[in-house]
């Protein structure tokens, strides 16, 4: 992973201990790095 969980979690202020919402939120990553990849390979390429 490019996005780091840990960053995420601080910046939507939930707790780094709290690992209720981890699958969600390893799929909200994954979806905005393959989002970036995307974009990056058609602007760039």
């Amino acid at each position: 992973m490019f996005i780091d969980k840990a960053q995420v979690k601080r910046q939507c202020r939930i707790e780094l201990d709290d690992n209720s919402e981890d699958v969600l939120l390893e799929n909200y990553i994954a979806t905005a790095e393959q989002k970036t990849i995307a974009h990056l390979n058609r602007n760039l390429y």
